[in-house]
């Protein structure tokens, strides 16, 4: 039927796939759905197609060309098999649209196709299933309450601004802009947005989620080669959880000021300008995760872990807390405080802030011989691994501040590669401007004799401390001894950082 004919200036048209007079008592009764071809094609700019409630309109041209609205009311489905071209013509102030109102519904196929054009319109009040291509080059608008499901296979693409108040859910692959591309690709996500297992979310462009993003999948932000100054960044300003099936890549520019929390894996990549983590924001890498920090690290907000976390660099006066699992600082690592509750901490970085490490942890330099420095004060309550290999390569610390022993604090050294020390071979272990307290455990290796001392040093620098061990005759008037020693060495200046030796 064809609305014009009833005098309508702006009509709905439909092209029965059964005959005329079976459509006429469908239509008539409206008690079963009427599906139908979608015409006239192209649809010219003013006029407008409605897709009833129980009608399912579908297109089937290849293509379709589509230069005034096409709207599909509550109970009504728009379903594309072919390709459909929704392409600009501003007629007296109309644009080009789609809209699929609340309770409506639009179904594409496998391999169909719609395109929707420079300032034409897609407005989603109700529920989009695709499994074809959808390619918007202006705008997409998913209202709330509105459903948007990418399936397996299905190729979703904003290329220009879109606002999503509704649910996403992806199970294929979404781009927000394309590689090249120049301005556009600009993604508010206020409602929730699930990139499922398997499936692809690839920002070139600009997104800010101020909802919740959960991920199973892999998510990439990165550069965009025709790059302005809002290409390739994602501003998390709401909750993103990558679970332990998922992963996350920023190969440009990442800002949170929300909650982003980590079970999978999260890769800071060398290849990017770096994330920014603000003040309020909060980076979580749990049980499970693995966060490597591989380009630069601002924070002003926390960092709590208790997953494994790659340090990298790290700077700003924010946090760091560990709880359990493991750090490894092979940059430099800047915090007001960093608080290693427990779980292991090891690497050759350097760390700045104040130091603190609970019962539960783990201080074991180097990813096995290695060097450790810290600016500020430390307080060690938990275990010290301090391995020893060789002349010139043994594990050491040092801490440009005050380094104190709690008595909880444990150290145990041990020999590697079938190392054994000759007699009077000396490893300063631990060096600082001043050790205070003592040790509650000392575990050695068996076969030899050991002193274990604290010696006060005179420098240029003042008096520090230095935590010295010498391996002496194992006959019991050489055994063990450990003691503060008043013992003033003026020949011999602290060491702050370098090479054992």
């Amino acid at each position: 039927m064809n609305a014009m004919a009833n005098g309508y200036s702006v009509g709905w048209y439909r092209k029965p796939l059964v005959s005329a007079a079976i459509a006429a008592c469908l239509f008539a009764s409206r008690s079963t759905a009427i599906e139908y071809e979608i015409f006239p094609n192209p649809n010219v700019g003013n006029n407008t197609i409605t897709v009833l409630s129980g009608d399912v309109g579908t297109n089937n041209a290849d293509p379709f060309e589509n230069f005034g609205a096409i709207n599909v009311v509550s109970g009504g489905t728009l379903r594309n098999v072919g390709q459909m071209d929704i392409l600009f013509q501003e007629v007296g102030g109309s644009l080009s649209t789609v809209n699929i109102g609340a309770g409506g519904l639009l179904e594409t196929t496998a391999g169909s196709k719609m395109n929707f054009d420079s300032v034409s319109h897609f407005n989603v009040s109700g529920v989009v299933t695709n499994l074809g291509d959808i390619s918007a080059d202006w705008s997409i608008q998913l209202a709330e309450g509105s459903q948007f499901t990418n399936a397996v296979g299905g190729i979703f693409t904003n290329k220009q601004g879109a606002a999503f108040n509704g649910t996403l859910t992806n199970f294929g692959t979404f781009q927000n802009a394309t590689p090249g591309s120049g301005a556009g690709g600009y993604l508010v996500q206020r409602g929730d947005f699930d990139n499922q297992a398997a499936a692809t979310f690839l920002n070139h462009g600009e997104v800010l989620n101020v909802a919740t993003i959960n991920n199973h999948g892999d998510i990439s932000n990165t550069v965009n080669f025709n790059s302005g100054v809002n290409r390739g960044v994602f501003r998390n300003g709401g909750t993103l959880n990558n679970f332990a099936d998922g992963t996350v890549t920023n190969r440009q520019r990442w800002f949170n000021t929300g909650e982003l929390n980590n079970a999978g894996v999260f890769d800071n990549h060398p290849s990017g300008i770096g994330l920014e983590n603000s003040a309020g924001g909060s980076i979580n890498n749990l049980a499970g995760g693995v966060f490597r920090n591989d380009s630069a690290l601002y924070n002003s907000g926390s960092i709590a872990n208790s997953g494994q976390f790659y340090a990298g660099a790290i700077s700003g006066d924010g946090s760091y807390l560990q709880t359990d699992g493991e750090t490894i600082a092979d940059g430099t690592l800047h915090a007001s405080t960093v608080d290693i509750a427990g779980g292991s901490f090891s690497g050759n970085g350097a760390v700045t802030g104040a130091v603190s490490f609970g019962s539960a942890s783990t201080l074991s330099p180097g990813l096995s011989v290695g060097h450790l420095d810290f600016t500020g004060d430390v307080l060690i309550n938990g275990a010290i691994i301090m391995e020893l290999a060789g002349v010139g390569r043994f594990d050491s610390i040092n801490v440009d501040g005050i380094l104190s022993l709690g008595s909880s604090s444990a150290i145990n050294i041990r020999l590697l590669d079938g190392f054994s020390p000759d007699v009077s071979m000396a490893f300063d272990l631990l060096i600082a401007d001043q050790i205070i307290g003592d040790l509650g455990a000392i575990v050695l290796p068996s076969g030899l004799g050991w002193d274990l001392r604290v010696v006060k040093t005179s420098s240029l620098a003042g008096t520090g401390g230095v935590l010295r061990l010498v391996a002496v005759p194992e006959p019991s008037s050489f055994l063990l001894t450990t003691f503060v020693s008043a013992v003033i060495i003026a020949a011999l200046r602290k060491r702050r950082s370098g090479p054992n030796v």
